[in-house]
């Protein structure tokens, strides 16, 4: 496994600049994302193409727009170890087709997605400027980033659970450490990599003391002691990075977030996704998500599990 933190985020949390996303830039060394870029190739010239093909396109590069100094730094790329987050998706749909287990999500799916460029731009750009809830998108996004991390030995990030399919996923984990972090959790590029920058010793200590629990499967010694150390230093630093309006003109907040590290089965996305479906079909009924996703209809755990970190909003306070 890496010895960095690495960590991959969803792109609906990046598009809307939520705190698992805005965490993560903080306390991970570097972040993947899917980006939906043109399936020929992500170079000036293919994007330009893209642009006049799918309008919605333009739409979703400009709402990332303010992330661009943190892929120029290096901080967030669209793959790792020469592969793309965006090839995990047809893997992902490939699996539903084949696994009898996963039918129930079979007609869920927008298999037409990769048909061309413009039905994969269109698609995947449009629901995420919407924010979702295109099932047909959401499961393939969802869990080819939990596929991709499995893949590649890296952490997985998610939102508190909120929805049916969610509240189910946690079902299937083992929560191996909890600690409370303060954070930026709205701010603008800049404001981020001055926050690195200022914390970068104990970001350090913390990332470490993260991975050896992930690696041991319990917390480290040394969490707690680290995760104390960085929230010293960002009291302590944070007239660095945090009065004030950023460069964009935004209001910057801070707060507290729950980090909470979990071990889930690398299928955890289908396997509760099958859930809701199920959860849908019965309205009626009152089968509890726990039972539901225990029995034998869902498909076997992934023999590579996934590490994932869960950042969820203690409380949120505006700069001064």
């Amino acid at each position: 496994k890496p010895d960095a933190l690495v960590c991959v985020v969803s792109p609906y949390h990046l598009t809307t600049q939520e705190p698992p996303a805005i965490g993560s830039l903080q306390l991970a060394e570097r972040v993947v994302t899917l980006m939906p870029s043109p399936l020929a190739g992500s170079d000036r010239e293919h994007v330009r193409e893209a642009v006049e093909l799918s309008p919605r396109y333009l739409r979703f590069m400009e709402s990332w727009r303010w992330s661009m100094p943190l892929w120029r730094e290096g901080v967030v790329a669209s793959g790792e170890g020469g592969q793309e987050l965006a090839d995990e998706l047809r893997n992902v749909l490939r699996r539903i087709d084949d696994e009898g287990a996963l039918a129930g999500l079979r007609p869920l799916m927008r298999r037409q997605m990769f048909e061309n460029e413009r039905t994969f731009l269109e698609a995947v750009a449009g629901d995420l400027l919407k924010g979702g809830p295109d099932p047909g998108v959401t499961i393939p996004v969802a869990a080819g980033v939990d596929a991709f991390a499995a893949r590649h030995g890296l952490v997985s990030v998610r939102a508190g659970a909120s929805s049916v399919a969610q509240k189910a996923e946690m079902h299937l984990g083992e929560k191996i450490f909890a600690i409370a972090l303060p954070m930026l959790v709205r701010a603008s590029a800049g404001r981020v990599l001055s926050a690195r920058c200022e914390l970068e010793p104990e970001l350090v200590a913390l990332r470490s003391a993260i991975l050896r629990s992930r690696d041991a499967g319990a917390p480290d010694d040394a969490l707690a002691g680290a995760a104390e150390a960085y929230a010293a230093a960002f009291d302590a630093r944070s007239e660095a990075f945090l009065p004030g309006d950023d460069e964009n003109g935004e209001r910057v907040q801070s707060g507290y977030l729950s980090v909470t590290g979990v071990m889930l089965p690398a299928d955890a996305v289908l396997r509760s996704s099958l859930v809701a479906v199920r959860a849908l079909a019965k309205r009626g009924s009152r089968v509890g998500a726990g039972a539901s996703v225990s029995q034998g209809q869902a498909p076997a755990t992934a023999a590579e599990p996934v590490f994932s970190l869960i950042l969820r909003p203690m409380n949120i306070s505006p700069a001064a």
